[in-house]
């Protein structure tokens, strides 16, 4: 699938849940000992500094700890408690996550050194009383005339001899039982290793005997292996069958998807890319085609972020995937969470692609400037505009220098964007028209998506500076070329019709403005919910229209509705809810209701000077409608209660 860069729209959408983490358990201890025959558990240590690589040291309680577990790996670096050391120096290291908690055994230094040695005299003990057993029956047969005083030497000698080689096997196994975890054991094993340890030798023989005749357990366990490595080796062929029949498979729904697209079939060719993606979830380009799509043609957040999410699990773990892929996965995440609104993980997953990128590729890498520009987006959205403007630069400098003159356009419209936001129109035009007239050269999807946004900027600035005429215009440019692209319903559609209502209400055409209000919300409820800021902003506009036609309880009504709706999804301390409140005391006010307009309009200050300051327009404007209720209330002779 050919990728497009995604930009940032200026659209409030859906907010999404992050990833969720497996919890591994785990204990700090002394070690089980056995003790006559029975166990002897060891002691939980309170009080453990157990460090996880990435995270906090914990503290263990009751010898309990627990900490998250992401990917399905972690490490351990270190355990420490004063008095005590780590048994096993190699605990350190890296994990699996597991339902079993993690077993964390230390002693104290002197206690491991007092184990040692007594594990160290048991089996000197064992390997002297076994030395004068075969003293004992080499001296019997030279007695009874068996064997002659040459080959009793002979024997004695390599007797001696096997003797030097016990002091590693004593080594080993002092080291070896002085360590050992009983509570670790199972029942069967415990007794078999305590009498090893113990030197009760036919005991043990006789333990494990019991559970069978080895020789014949290894010979058939032998067998069921090379019966099970027959089955691995025919699953390996039916895989490989497989592996075939759906790569055959994913290409032609792949050719399905293309088909379906060039005939402008959204739905198909979106069915196509799902059925392909779900032939294999663990195939990361598979799962980020489908929800490139799904964001890019549809607006669908809760569908891109299923599958851009499944993408991101395995991203991580398969080291086979494209460097680029990896890189184009953290950018497409770093948008979802743009989003969600969270700056600063989008501009965290930014500059992991761009880390990623130029690890593998270099600085000269012309998709680099990709990730300037996203990077210089986040920026922007922070009104950081330094930062921005810089990687703006960087990024456009990057496309230069590859002979990207797409890219150096797209760079001119994010700069234009940026101007405009400023409201320096006259930079901002500069750079938006200059945009524009790569893209208007060519009719590829991408250059279309770029002369939507160009021509919605430029829409929007000539609304801004009262050239209404050319505004419509280009709301009119975009609203063609968005139909080509998204088909019937989107969200930039709704937008656009939205500001095609504003531009009908200045030119006080109400009617064709409230038809387009109401596609815009419908549009938008359909897409976002009904309670989405969007469709809610929308709808207060409907009420906008009642009011200039001077139906004033009919919008005074709508704008009621909307108060409700905003009050449970944004609260009361935001601007928007404030405007609304405004919007309110203006409808009671031109129905001579001046206790309520006085209210809502106390209200609409309130907000205002708490979220955008006593200095703003709109709080200005709050601060005036108070004063002219006033002015009505005493024309009218009324008096308003407070």
């Amino acid at each position: 699938m050919k990728r497009t860069s995604i930009l940032l729209a200026l659209v409030a959408l859906t907010i999404f849940g992050g990833l969720q983490a497996q919890t591994q358990s785990g204990v700090v201890k002394t070690r089980g000992r056995m003790v006559g025959g029975k166990l002897v558990p060891g002691t939980p240590l309170t009080g453990a500094t157990v460090q996880v690589d990435g995270r906090q040291a914990m503290l263990s309680k009751d010898g309990k700890f627990s900490f998250p577990v992401k990917d399905g790996k972690y490490t351990l670096k270190s355990v420490t408690k004063q008095g005590y050391s780590l048994i096993d120096v190699e605990a350190c290291r890296s994990y699996n996550y597991s339902k079993n908690p993690l077993t964390i055994v230390m002693e104290s230094p002197e206690q491991q050194q007092q184990d040692k040695l007594t594990a160290e005299r048991k089996i000197r003990r064992q390997l002297q009383d076994r030395l004068r057993e075969k003293e004992d029956a080499i001296e019997a047969l030279l007695e009874q005339n068996r064997i002659t005083e040459e080959q009793y030497r002979k024997q004695l000698q390599e007797l001696y001899s096997e003797q030097q080689n016990n002091e590693k096997l004593i080594a080993d196994m002092a080291k070896q039982y002085s360590e050992l975890d009983y509570d670790q054991l199972d029942e069967f094993q415990r007794q078999v290793s305590y009498c090893i340890e113990n030197g009760q030798l036919a005991k043990a023989d006789s333990l494990l005997r019991s559970q069978g005749d080895m020789n014949k357990q290894v010979e058939e366990s032998l067998k069921a292996g090379a019966a099970l490595q027959q089955q691995r080796d025919q699953l390996k062929k039916a895989e490989a069958v497989h592996a075939a029949k759906v790569e055959e498979m994913a290409r032609r729904c792949y050719s399905f998807y293309e088909m379906f697209l060039l005939q402008h079939q959204n739905d198909s060719a979106a069915h196509y890319l799902e059925l392909r993606a779900s032939l294999d979830t663990t195939n990361v380009e598979w799962q980020m085609d489908a929800g490139e799509f799904w964001l890019n043609y549809f607006g669908n957040i809760n569908k891109a972020w299923g599958f851009i999410h499944t993408a991101s699990r395995h991203v991580r773990t398969q080291t086979h995937i494209k460097p680029s892929l990896v890189s184009q996965c953290y950018n497409d995440i770093g948008y979802l969470y743009m989003i969600k609104n969270d700056k600063q993980k989008a501009l965290e997953y930014y500059k992991y692609a761009l880390d990623n990128q130029l690890k593998h590729f270099g600085e000269d890498d012309v998709a680099i400037g990709l990730y300037y520009n996203n990077i210089a987006l986040v920026y922007n959205y922070m009104n950081d505009t330094p930062n921005s403007k810089l990687y703006f630069k960087k990024a456009i400098d990057n496309w230069e220098k590859n002979s990207q003159e797409g890219s150096v356009a797209v760079g001119y419209s994010n700069l234009g964007q940026l101007y405009i936001n400023e409201k320096d129109y006259d930079t901002g035009l500069k750079y938006l028209l200059q945009s524009i007239s790569f893209f208007e050269k060519n009719d590829d999807e991408t250059s279309k998506y770029y002369r939507i946004n160009n021509y919605t900027n430029i829409a929007q600035a000539y609304f801004d500076l009262h050239e209404y005429d050319v505004s419509k215009d280009y709301v009119q440019k975009a609203l063609k070329t968005a139909h080509e692209i998204f088909g019937e319903s989107h969200t930039y559609i709704a937008k656009l019709l939205y500001m095609q209502g504003n531009l009908w209400s200045v030119d006080n055409q109400f009617d064709m403005a409230l038809k387009e209000y109401e596609a815009a919300y419908k549009m938008y409820k359909d897409i976002e919910g009904e309670q989405s800021t969007n469709a809610l902003v929308a709808e207060k506009k409907i009420a906008n229209v009642y009011f200039s036609t001077g139906d004033f309880e009919a919008a005074a009504k709508k704008g009621m509705m909307v108060l409700e709706a905003l009050l449970k999804t944004l609260g009361e301390n935001n601007k928007i809810t404030a405007d609304v409140y405004l919007f309110l005391a203006n409808c009671y006010r031109d129905m001579s209701d001046f206790s309520n307009a006085m209210a809502n309009a106390e209200k609409a200050l309130d907000i205002y000077n708490k979220t955008i300051g006593p200095d703003h327009e709109e709080t200005m404007a709050a601060k005036q409608a108070i004063e002219e209720i006033q002015k009505d209330e005493e024309k009218s002779g009324a008096r308003i209660y407070k």
